[in-house]
């Protein structure tokens, strides 16, 4: 009887621990690319829509505002230098940022850009992957948007 409980008690804390969405395994929404230091165009530019059904503050942590898709809108495979990686969203609608970066941590932002668009700069950022998820502050809401990646400071 003692084990059974356990067995359930067990259950009920797996089953309620908070489960992530964001996929790192499917494929991009908005494709993928590889960029090395002094990369040009410099910014690089994805169209791409912002906004999604999963409300990353919810699934990855509090802190990470807004509502993103389940896979990564896109994926930037970087070979560092000396210079620092820069991502940025523009849009119609107030954007936001999360990023799975290659030493497995997650960025959020919000409004660290110009106006209501989010910003994210890696001063010394590592080689590896990048998935970028651009999202909509309201929920349901998607909009047009274009995710910029320089490597200089604007």
């Amino acid at each position: 009887m003692i084990a059974r409980l356990t067995s359930l008690a067990l259950a009920s804390i797996v089953c309620n621990a908070p489960a992530i969405a964001q996929d790192a395994e499917r494929a991009p929404r908005w494709g993928g690319i590889y960029l090395s230091a002094g990369f040009t165009p410099d910014p690089y530019e994805f169209d791409l829509e912002a906004g999604g059904p999963v409300h990353s503050g919810r699934a990855i942590r509090s802190s990470c505002p807004g509502n993103i898709t389940d896979e990564a809108s896109v994926e930037i495979y970087y070979n560092a230098g000396s210079f620092p990686l820069i991502f940025s969203a523009y849009s119609g609608i107030d954007a936001t940022l999360v990023i799975l970066g290659p030493d497995n941590a997650w960025h959020c932002d919000d409004d660290s850009g110009q106006g209501t668009n989010p910003r994210i700069e890696f001063t010394r950022p590592n080689s590896g992957s990048y998935l970028v998820w651009v999202g909509s502050y309201a929920a349901d809401t998607t909009a047009p948007a274009v995710l910029k990646v320089s490597e200089i400071a604007r």
